[in-house]
C-alpha cells in the first residue's frame, strides 16, 4: 500500500490531494478565478461601460481557483460580514459557477391594505373590475440560487418601475443592483435606497433605523403550493421608528444561502438596517407584513413554492454579466397609465345620468397630483395610473357614472380616503397652489 501511494503522489505534478469535500475534476468551479471585491478600485475605462479590477489589482490574485464544497457551491475561505455596494463605481464580474444551479422559485402576491371596494349597483361591471384587477395584480417572481443570490422581478403592470424589472442581491453584500427590463443595462442600488425607489422613484439614500426584535416565536409552516410539509418556521416582529415588520421565515434547503439577501431586501423596505441579525443564510422568508407608525402598509406572501434544477447563472449574477454600468438613470416610465381604454370602459355596463363638472373633458379625466410625492389612483379599487409629483395624467375610457377614487403611496405609507367623483371630471390630491390656480 505504500507502494501504492508513492506512485499516485508521483502522478500528482503539485504532489497534494484534493481538498476534503473537494472533486477536482468534476468540479466546474475548480477552474474559476475570483473577482475582485466590490470595494475595491476598478480598472478605468470608457465611460458607460462596464470596468472590472485587472486579476494583479485583487488580493486574491496569487489564488489559483475558488474552494467548491461536493455539491458544486463556491467556499469563500476568508468570508466576513457582508460589505455595501458602491454605486459609484461598476461591479466586478459575479464568480458564480457554470451550468445550472439549483434552488427554488417563489410567486408572491403584493397586496395593499385599506382598498376600498366598488360601489354597489345594477351598472358596475364587476366582471370588467375583476379583470382589471387581475391585469394589475402586483406579483414578484423571486428566484433563489443555492450560491447565495437573489432575483426579484417585479412581473405587473402596477409598480413603480416597468414589468420585467429586476431587483438582484447577494448574501455578501449589502445594497442591491436593479437591472433593466431589457437586461443591458445595471444600477447598483447603495444600502437605504431601496426604499425610496419603490416609494418614489428615486435613488437617494435614506436614513435607516435599527431594527428592534419585538417578538421571536416558532410558528407553523404555511401552507403554500409545493412547500415541503414539516419545515421549520418562525414569526419575527421588528419594529422602528417607521413602524414594524413582521416576517414568517422557514428553513428551505433547497435555497442555499439565499434567503439572507431576500429578508434584507423586506428590511430594508420597512425601512430598517438591513445588517439585522434576524436574516439568516438557511431561511426564506414566506412572508412579510409592513405596518406603519401613521397607518396604513401592504403584505407580501408567497404563492406557489417550486424547487429548481435549471437556474442559469447569468440569471441571477450579481452584476449581470452582459449588462452595462450606469451611474445616473432608471428605467423609463413614459405614461404610468395601466390600462386600457377598452379596460377601464367595462367599468360600467352603461351610462348613467349624472352632470359632470363643467370643466369636465368630453371623455375621460385629468389624475392630479399636486404633492410631493409619487400617487397611485385606485378607482373601484383597481390601481389605473401613477403620478408623479405636481404632475397630471389624462386617461380615457371611463363611461359617465359615479366612481370610487382613491390616492395612495406605492408603499401605503399615505393613504388618503376613498371618496365617490363622477367622470368625465378631474380627480385631484393635495391642494393647488397659488400660481396654479392662476393659471
Amino acid at each position: 500500500m505504500a507502494g501504492v501511494a508513492l506512485v499516485l503522489a508521483a502522478c500528482d505534478p503539485k504532489g497534494s490531494a484534493p481538498a476534503p469535500g473537494e472533486d477536482a475534476e468534476a468540479s466546474p468551479n475548480a477552474s474559476i478565478l475570483p473577482g475582485p471585491r466590490a470595494d475595491e478600485s476598478p480598472v478605468p475605462g470608457p465611460p458607460g461601460q462596464a470596468q472590472t479590477a485587472t486579476p494583479q489589482d485583487a488580493p486574491d490574485a496569487g489564488r489559483r481557483g475558488m474552494l467548491a464544497d461536493s455539491a458544486g457551491r463556491l467556499i469563500s475561505p476568508d468570508a466576513g460580514p457582508p460589505t455595501a455596494l458602491r454605486p459609484d463605481r461598476p461591479l466586478p464580474l459575479d464568480p458564480l459557477a457554470h451550468g445550472e444551479l439549483a434552488g427554488i422559485t417563489l410567486q408572491m402576491s403584493l397586496k395593499w391594505r385599506d382598498v376600498p371596494a366598488p360601489p354597489k349597483g345594477p351598472e358596475v361591471g364587476l366582471d370588467g373590475i375583476a379583470k382589471a384587477a387581475a391585469a394589475t395584480h402586483l406579483l414578484l417572481v423571486v428566484d433563489l440560487g443555492e450560491d447565495g443570490r437573489a432575483r426579484v422581478v417585479l412581473s405587473s403592470r402596477a409598480f413603480p418601475l416597468p414589468p420585467r424589472t429586476e431587483i438582484r442581491a447577494r448574501d455578501d453584500r449589502l445594497g442591491s443592483v436593479l437591472l433593466w427590463p431589457e437586461g443591458d443595462r445595471y444600477r447598483p442600488i447603495a444600502p437605504g435606497a431601496l426604499r425610496t425607489l419603490f416609494g418614489e422613484r428615486r435613488v437617494d439614500v435614506s436614513p435607516l433605523s435599527p431594527a428592534q426584535i419585538d417578538r421571536n416565536e416558532k410558528a407553523a409552516s404555511p401552507k403554500i403550493e409545493g412547500l415541503p410539509q414539516g419545515l421549520a418556521a418562525r414569526e419575527v416582529q421588528l419594529g422602528s421608528s417607521f413602524g414594524s415588520l413582521t416576517l414568517l421565515l422557514a428553513t428551505a434547503p433547497e435555497a442555499g444561502r439565499a434567503g439572507a439577501p431576500l429578508c434584507r431586501i423586506f428590511v430594508e423596505l420597512g425601512g430598517m438596517e438591513p445588517t439585522s441579525t434576524i436574516c439568516r443564510s438557511t431561511e426564506v422568508p414566506l412572508r412579510a407584513s409592513f405596518g406603519w407608525k401613521g397607518g396604513g402598509g401592504f403584505d407580501v406572501e408567497a404563492k406557489v413554492y417550486t424547487r429548481r434544477l435549471d437556474i442559469s447563472p447569468a440569471d441571477m449574477a450579481v452584476p449581470p454579466p452582459n449588462a452595462i454600468y450606469t451611474a445616473d438613470d432608471l428605467p423609463n416610465v413614459p405614461v404610468g397609465v395601466f390600462l386600457t381604454k377598452e379596460e377601464l370602459a367595462a367599468f360600467r355596463t352603461k351610462i348613467m345620468p349624472v352632470t359632470p363638472s363643467s370643466d369636465a373633458p368630453g371623455e375621460g379625466f385629468f389624475a392630479h397630483n399636486e404633492t410631493d410625492l409619487l400617487q397611485f389612483l385606485l378607482l373601484d379599487g383597481v390601481p389605473v395610473v401613477a403620478v408623479p409629483p405636481r404632475s397630471e395624467r389624462y386617461l380615457v375610457g371611463p363611461l359617465l357614472g359615479t366612481y370610487m377614487a382613491q390616492w395612495r403611496t406605492f408603499l401605503g405609507d399615505h393613504i388618503e380616503p376613498a371618496v365617490p367623483v363622477i367622470l368625465p371630471g378631474h380627480v385631484r390630491v393635495g391642494k393647488r397652489s397659488e400660481a396654479d390656480v392662476a393659471n
